[in-house]
């Protein structure tokens, strides 16, 4: 299943999807500019 792509992520893997969330903190590189950075509690 890691490997399967998602039609409702435009055809992205669980894994691609974890690979860019830990290269540059999310899904796809034009998501970018919707994530916020973690709060206190959430570190």
């Amino acid at each position: 299943m890691l490997n399967v792509p998602s039609g409702a992520n435009n055809g992205l893997t669980l894994s691609e999807g974890r690979k860019n969330f830990k290269a540059f903190g999310a899904c796809e590189l034009s998501m970018k500019k919707y994530v916020r950075a973690p709060k206190a509690n959430e570190i």
